[in-house]
């Protein structure tokens, strides 16, 4: 049962951080439309708001112990880190960013992993739970 509650709790921060992105980014719209265009402004928005509705649909799977929750939660927490990474090959030109890029490797496997074995445990006690079903 604490691999469910664990679950919920990075689901839920993976949900939140990405709704606070896109909040943030509509802050952003009128102060920082200097330094970038709205265009790069307007994908942020989606981008964000994409995904902390995705992590929320997991979590709400999760929650109620919907029948695809392992399979949906995997495949929403490989697919926004591959966004992730796909967005920082093609969008990362600072040396600073690039700088980082080593430490990011970490979190993303770190959490990948933790999402990966938090959700086939949940499912492996789910099915015992069921008798075995």
């Amino acid at each position: 049962m604490i691999s469910r509650a664990l679950l919920i709790v990075l689901l839920l921060f993976f949900a939140l951080s990405n709704a606070l992105g896109a909040l943030e980014t509509v802050r952003w719209f009128d102060s920082e439309l200097a330094l970038h265009s709205a265009a790069e402004l307007r994908y942020l928005l989606a981008f964000n708001a994409f995904w902390a509705f995705a992590f929320a649909t997991a979590l709400w799977a999760v929650t109620t112990s919907q029948r695809w929750a392992a399979r949906g939660t995997i495949a929403v927490a490989m697919l926004y880190q591959a966004h992730l990474w796909l967005n920082r090959a093609l969008l990362t030109r600072d040396t600073e960013s690039m700088a980082r890029l080593p430490f990011e490797a970490i979190i993303s496997a770190a959490t990948s992993l933790a999402v990966l074995i938090l959700t086939m445990r949940q499912q492996a006690a789910a099915r015992s739970s069921r008798g075995g079903a």
